[in-house]
Formats: C-alpha cells, structure tokens, sequence
C-alpha cells in the first residue's frame, strides 16, 4: 500500500487568518520579488502552484480596494463614456419626439446630423456595456472589443462636428435655398413654416406648401431670415460641442489601448509559451544552446553512434547505458526546458542505439 500525504488537518483558526492577512498584505506591497522566490502569489489562479508568480526583479503591483490602478482608470474613463453617449441618445430621443419648440425644425432640416448623432449614441452605449462587462469579468477578449469598436464611435463623433462645420460655413444661405426648394418634402415645409411662423422661402409664392396659416395672399414673411438665424447658431452649437468632445473621447481610448491588459496582476508574469517552431522551446536562445549541445554530442561519437571514447569496461557499469534510464533522463531533460514529451519514434531510435552498444 503506497503512502500518501495527507493535507493537515486545521486546528487553529485565528493562524490560519493571519496567514491570509499576510498574504494579502503581500499583495498590495510594491517590494520587488528576490530570485530565489518560488511561492505562489495571491494573484494568481490556483492551478498555477508549480509556476513562479513573476519574473525575478519584476516589481510587484498594487491593489486598490481589491482592484489594480488600471481597472480604476478604465472603470472611470467607461462610466464617463457612457453617459455622454447616453446624453446623445436622449437628446435624440427628445428630438424625434419633438419634446422642445425648435425640434420640428432640427428634424426637418437637419436630418444627416441627427441620424449621425443617433447612430453614434447607439453605438456608443453597446460599446460603453461590452467594456464594463469586460472590466467587471476581467476579460481581456472583452476589452480587447471595447478598445476596437471604439474607434467607429471616435468616427462617428468627427463626422458630427464635419457636418456641422461644414454646413455652416460655406455659404449658409444659398444651401438653404437649395435644400428647401429642392429636398424638402411637403411636411417637412409644413412643419418649418409652422414652427417658424412664416410662409414661403422669400415670400408667399415661394415655393410654399399652403395650409390654413399659410396662403398665397398671407402677410406672413418668408422663412429664409428665421431659418437661417436658427440654423446657424445651431450648427454652431453641434461642431462646437462635437469637437470639444473629440479630445474626451481620445483620452478614454488612450486608457482603454493602455489599461485593458492591466485589469489584473497576471500580465506579462507567467512563462512564455512554447513556440511550434522552435521545438518546444519559448525562446530562439534556448533552441540554439540546444542546436549546440547537439552537435557538440553528434562531434563526439562515430557512425553508429558510438563514442570515440568507447571502452568494454563502460558495459559494466550499472547506469551508463541504461535504456530506462537515458529515456527517463532525456524526458526530464525535455519537460525542463518546456518541451513536449518524446516521441515513439524518438524513443525507437534510443533503443535501437542501446541494442547496438549492447552488441
């Protein structure tokens, strides 16, 4: 009956807690970590016993109310994020509903803007959500996402100011003239000249759409002067506030780019994985002293691979030519450096090796 270790058993439960105290408190120092550290830090998974918590000299990070600086930072820059773009979406919402006096102006006239900044709050409202899950899941597929989608919300947000910047700065009038001469449709006329209390373009016979305010003998103005005073302030307004936005939402993808990979303390602090082509190997240095040590070893023996300083005697001594134990020996060798195990037809190729020293 093979022994086997048993977990001892707990008797003292206050030792126990100050155990955990001090790891925690280990946690959040910023002490660099010796060489000859081999116990498990407290940020990591527990099906990484056998693996060293960090590289040797690597400063420590530190916790912050049980999080890192960088899930802090993208915390914050996401909930910003959000509610400007939530702000978007419900001053559209508002619009289409035509909740303010002035809103059957800025859908008729300003539909390319409007649809715009209705595309980028939807937009950015998903994305804002995919990011906080990501940083309450500390998932950095995520995150990786939020940092990539929000690079169309970045687009979208320029495209508001360019269309506003643009439409107001060449030539505001004959646009207007030209828009609603030639773009507008009944209703949308409708609506201007009932919001704005006028008749016509320049006057009555004006390219009017009559209803009961609105006739060919009405004393009412042209809409041209009212319209083009609210157009211009408005499109003011938007590019103003679309391009002073421009910089906030830069500053939260700098974050989200910078901080999405630090969301925990395991980055850049586990061993590298094997490479295929490399042999198993993590590092084109180790596969060279490899290469090395093979042709150093290949150097040193014949045709049949046998050593040039062969003698009878070496047949006698007990582990020298030991099928099991070279296999054992070049196995350990192999699980050292990261590798897989050895192959079957690496393991013929030994035996057949072992026969012919035998014989």
């Amino acid at each position: 009956m093979t022994d086997r270790r048993l977990p001892p058993k707990i008797t003292d439960f206050n030792e126990v807690e100050n155990k955990m105290y001090t790891i925690t408190s280990l946690s959040n120092s910023t002490d660099t970590i010796p060489n000859n550290q081999s116990e498990v830090g407290p940020n990591l998974p527990q099906d990484e016993k056998d693996r060293s918590p960090t590289k040797p000299g690597v400063q420590r990070g530190r916790l912050y109310y049980g999080w890192t600086k960088s899930r802090w930072l993208l915390l914050f820059s996401n909930i910003f994020f959000m509610l400007y773009a939530t702000m978007a979406f419900i001053a559209c919402m508002v619009t289409y509903g035509e909740g303010y006096t002035n809103a059957p102006i800025v859908v008729a006239a300003n539909a390319s803007i409007l649809g715009v900044t209705l595309a980028f709050s939807l937009l950015s409202m998903v994305v804002a959500c995919i990011g906080m899950a990501g940083i309450i899941r500390k998932d950095r597929r995520l995150l990786g996402w939020y940092c990539l989608w929000l690079w169309p919300c970045f687009g979208l947000l320029c495209a508001i100011g360019y269309l506003g910047y643009k439409q107001d700065t060449w030539n505001l009038s004959a646009k207007l003239g030209m828009q609603w001469r030639y773009n507008l449709s009944s209703n949308a006329r409708i609506a201007l000249q009932n919001t704005l209390h006028c008749c016509g373009f320049d006057n009555p016979s004006d390219h009017a759409t009559y209803f009961d305010r609105c006739f060919p003998k009405s004393l009412l103005p042209g809409c041209e002067y009212k319209l083009h005073q609210f157009e211009s302030s408005f499109l003011k307004t938007t590019y103003i506030v679309a391009f002073s936005f421009v910089p906030v939402q830069l500053i939260v993808m700098i974050f989200a780019i910078l901080c999405s990979n630090h969301v925990t303390l395991q980055f850049g602090r586990r061993a590298r994985p094997n490479i295929a082509y490399l042999n198993g190997h993590s590092d084109w240095r180790t596969w060279e002293q490899e290469q090395k040590q093979k042709k150093a070893s290949e150097s040193e023996c014949d045709a049949k691979g046998l050593p040039y300083k062969f003698s009878p005697i070496d047949l006698y001594s007990p582990g020298k030519f030991s099928l099991e134990s070279e296999i054992l020996q070049a196995q350990d060798k192999t699980f050292a450096t990261g590798g897989a195990a050895l192959s079957s037809g690496e393991v013929t190729r030994r035996r057949s090796g072992h026969r012919q020293v035998q014989r």
